[in-house]
Formats: C-alpha cells, sequence, structure tokens
C-alpha cells in the first residue's frame, strides 16, 4: 500500500470557472439563444427553474466526445433583490480528463495550459490566459490517487465504523459495495452545509473506469495499471468555503487556486475527514481467566487503543518512551507477548491497521 502522498500528489480534478463577459468573446451563438442561467446572488440557486446543478447541465452547451465532457454556459447573476442590477459571466464546467493520457497528474500548475489550450479548441469562446488565471472557481473537486493492495472492502467497512453517528440530514456514511462502484460517501457534493458536512468520497478507480469511464479508459489510459488504484476526493463549493478554509483575505482565482501548497491542500480533506470521522469503541470481548488481572487490563487497553485505529507498533513506541532501557525492554516484551497471543492477525488488527494508516493520510 502506497500512503505516502498518494500518485501524483493532490491535485484538482474538475472545477467551475467564470470569467466575466466583458472579458470574453463568445464564439457559439446559442450559449446565448438557450442556454442562459439566472441565479440568485445569496444561494445561488435558479431564480425560476429549480437547484442550480440541475439547471446547469440542463441549459448549458455541452460536448462530449471519447468519454470527455465539457459544459459551458453564460451566467446572469443577480446583484441584491430580485429585479435588480444583474452581471454576466462565462462558465466552463471542466475536468482533468482534458488531460488525456495525463489524466491522473490532475489540474496542477504544470497542466494548466494545457487544459486551457483545449478549452479554446471547442471554439465556443475566446479569452486570454491572463483572463483564465483570474477567473473565479466554484465547485471545485481536489483528489489524491493511491494503489491500496489490501481489501478495500474492510477499508471501507472499517470507515464505516468510524463515522460519527448523526440524525442530522446529509450527515453519516453511504458505503457502496457493488461489482460496478464500491466505495463510501459521507454527505452530498450539492451540499450547502459545507461547513459541518463537506462532500467526501473515497472509492475504487479502477473500477469506476472499468463500467463507468471504459471509453475514456480505452483510448487514453492503455498501459496504466489501474487495479488497485482508489480515489479520495472532497470538494471546495464556493467562495465561502474557500474562505473558511484559508481565510477572509484568500480570493478563489483559478490561478490562487491551482497554486495552494501541499500544507494547503492537505488541509482540506483534513477538515473533511475531521468532520464526519470519528474512532469509536466497542465492547472488549477477549476473555482468559488464566491471565493475571495486570495483563488482562494491558489487554483491555491496547483493544481499546486499536479501536481507535492506533496501530499496534505506535502504541508500543508511544507507552514505553518515557522508560529506563531496563523497564521499556520488560514492557515492550509483555505488550508483544498480549498482542501476538490474543490481537495479531484478527479481523479488527487488519482493519484497524489499514483505516489507521488511510486517517493519517487524511490528517486525521
Amino acid at each position: 500500500m502506497n500512503l505516502e502522498n498518494g500518485i501524483g500528489g493532490i491535485s484538482v480534478d474538475s472545477l467551475k470557472i467564470r470569467i466575466p463577459i466583458n472579458k470574453v468573446k463568445i464564439l457559439d451563438g446559442s450559449l446565448r439563444e438557450r442556454n442562459l442561467i439566472i441565479l440568485d446572488n445569496d444561494t445561488g440557486e435558479e431564480v425560476d427553474s429549480g437547484p442550480y446543478e440541475e439547471v446547469f447541465k440542463k441549459r448549458a452547451r455541452s460536448f462530449r466526445e471519447n468519454g470527455i465532457t465539457t459544459h459551458f454556459a453564460i451566467q446572469r447573476q443577480q446583484i441584491g433583490f430580485k429585479g435588480g442590477e444583474t452581471v454576466e459571466y462565462f462558465i466552463a464546467l471542466i475536468t482533468a480528463k482534458l488531460l488525456k493520457g495525463q489524466y491522473f497528474e490532475g489540474i496542477t500548475p504544470q497542466t494548466l495550459g494545457l487544459i486551457y489550450e483545449r478549452l479554446l479548441e471547442y471554439r465556443v469562446a475566446d479569452f486570454s490566459y491572463t483572463d483564465f488565471l483570474l477567473g473565479e472557481v466554484t465547485d471545485c473537486d481536489f483528489k489524491f490517487d493511491l494503489d491500496y493492495v489490501e481489501s478495500f472492502s474492510k477499508l471501507i467497512q472499517g470507515l464505516d465504523m468510524q463515522t460519527k453517528a448523526s440524525h442530522r440530514a446529509n450527515m453519516g456514511s453511504l458505503p457502496f459495495d457493488r461489482k460496478e462502484n464500491k466505495g463510501i460517501q459521507w454527505s452530498r457534493r450539492e451540499t450547502t452545509k459545507f461547513k459541518t458536512a463537506p462532500y467526501l468520497k473515497i472509492y475504487h478507480k479502477g473500477i469506476e473506469l472499468k463500467y463507468n469511464s471504459n471509453e475514456f479508459r480505452d483510448i487514453y489510459l492503455k498501459g496504466v495499471d489501474v487495479e488497485n488504484r482508489i480515489r479520495v476526493e472532497t470538494t471546495i463549493k464556493n467562495r465561502k468555503h474557500f474562505k473558511a478554509l484559508f481565510g477572509v483575505e484568500f480570493l478563489p482565482t483559478l490561478e490562487n487556486v491551482i497554486s495552494l501548497t501541499d500544507e494547503q491542500k492537505s488541509k482540506v480533506f483534513e477538515t473533511a475527514a475531521k468532520a464526519h470521522l470519528k474512532p469509536s469503541l466497542v465492547e472488549h470481548k477477549i476473555k482468559d481467566s488464566s491471565l493475571k488481572p495486570i495483563k488482562h487490563l494491558i489487554l483491555n487497553l491496547v483493544d481499546i487503543a486499536m479501536q481507535r485505529g492506533v496501530d499496534f507498533e505506535t502504541l508500543k513506541n508511544n507507552i514505553t518512551s518515557s522508560l529506563n532501557t531496563k523497564a521499556k525492554s520488560r514492557l515492550r516484551k509483555e505488550l508483544d507477548e498480549i498482542y501476538n497471543g490474543y490481537l495479531k492477525g484478527s479481523p479488527q488488527d487488519e482493519q484497524t491497521k489499514a483505516v489507521a494508516g488511510f486517517l493519517k493520510l487524511l490528517g486525521f
């Protein structure tokens, strides 16, 4: 299992960008004739036709070829009360699939120029690279990929068990373990509760490519081994969400978003994980009358720590770190005997080690 920084690190998988219409030359007249989207400035919802995401994809000028889908539209956004002044923006919903064979690199400072060139190739609109960089980003999906050779189903079960219990809508987990789709999701991509319940999803990318993106895979990813590839993704919804994460001074221009540091990008995942995941405890069930009370106590404590996602080696190193050499050696030996005799290789041991490593990756 490669849990170091994933494959290629954290990068952007998809985003919407909006550029003031006076900075854009519209080349496709149908954008104005059929694909006008009117939004309320406060809620981000359609004034007359329902939820924004549904209306956007319904009205947008969409292109699909070789498994790559790109959407364009014009957005007329109200300023203030209904019926007041409006401003217009050119909107593009773009994904890393525009990178074709470089798909797994994601949208980065190194690949952004190629994204720009391929957007212009649609001949829908023309705009400078500078104005592209200054465009405002919303609905930004960050992702990282890694190869996970252990049981993915067990990892999902473990993460499901460690989800915070909640009766609130959009909280809790949604695991899915089907032939064509395996993973677990928290919240919805469309959520407005992005501060308390941000969207987070972990899924098997190899399976998704095989069953849902096979056309793209067969054309652009030939020879790429994705059999054990899994993806973790989360969404930053809008300007308020960006500012909640990075401070009120942060402006979510494309240039700023794409230039976020590794630490800042890690914070996005750490925040989402901490919103949904909490190590939980279950009743200790190992009983052995032959164990002395002190060893039974140690066994209970080790078991509880493992349930909280602490792998045994980390636990052993931490609780013996302050002892002198002789005492440390004696206690480490007792811990090893208890672990090897009662816990090593158990489903709980394997599951908690996997989950502990994964949560560490998420900064939890």
